[in-house]
């Protein structure tokens, strides 16, 4: 004869619900993810400013409509860099206003794949023939290709890189120091990783092997140095 069953204990605790609780914390990473991308957004808008980089462009090549090209330049302007971030970041000096780093990003038709080719700046480069502020006409010439970016800014920048690889750009992002810092902080920090010591006393850059969480500042510091 079986022994009669027994009443529930309210006491006990139930059965956990998987269910319920998969999908309150789905949510709750959804509601976080949200979050941090609108802070994210919020924050780097603030400091974004729109230029006039392809005003007045002649003899540019043919639009492909095979996807999309962006021109990403990176500059040395230090502006809004604090007294405080200039001692600890070794960035005191006069900039040369002129792109430290010059990138042709290309975002495929189908929006599925990008290509990044990094055009070094020393390259020796035909500079189109362009009118000063002052009215004065200066005939083409060579020169360094981020010396583009000093004489005739933006528009001069994106014209040079057009006549040089023949590649349309359809739009154009600058990034001084103060918003590359801002950037790599929005994120959270960037991880690199290194097998052999990296030091730098013009920028102050000191990295044992290993993996390191680097914030904007020490971030700008790695990409900065060159006397590794």
């Amino acid at each position: 004869m079986s022994a009669p069953a027994r009443p529930p204990n309210p006491r006990q605790p139930s059965r956990p619900r998987w269910g319920l609780r998969l999908a309150t914390g789905g949510a709750a990473l959804v509601l976080l993810a949200a979050g941090v991308g609108h802070l994210l957004v919020t924050e780097l808008e603030s400091g974004i400013h729109r230029v006039d980089a392809f005003g007045g462009l002649d003899q540019r090549p043919v639009d492909s409509d095979r996807g999309v090209n962006f021109l990403v330049v990176g500059t040395d302007g230090r502006d809004k860099i604090t007294p405080a971030q200039k001692r600890r970041y070794r960035l005191g000096g006069a900039p040369c206003h002129c792109s430290d780093t010059i990138m042709l990003v290309h975002l495929s038709a189908d929006r599925d794949r990008a290509s990044v080719v990094s055009l070094p700046r020393d390259s020796y480069a035909r500079i189109p023939a362009y009118t000063t502020p002052s009215g004065r006409v200066r005939a083409a010439h060579h020169q360094k290709l981020n010396a583009a970016y000093a004489e005739g800014g933006p528009s001069l920048t994106v014209r040079t890189v057009e006549h040089m690889t023949g590649v349309r750009i359809d739009h154009y992002l600058e990034v001084d120091f103060t918003s590359f810092m801002k950037t790599v902080d929005a994120v959270g920090g960037v991880t690199v990783c290194t097998t052999r010591p990296l030091k730098d006393r013009y920028t102050g850059l000191d990295l044992p092997p290993g993996t390191h969480a680097l914030d904007g500042g020490q971030a700008l510091q790695y990409v900065r140095s060159r006397h590794l």
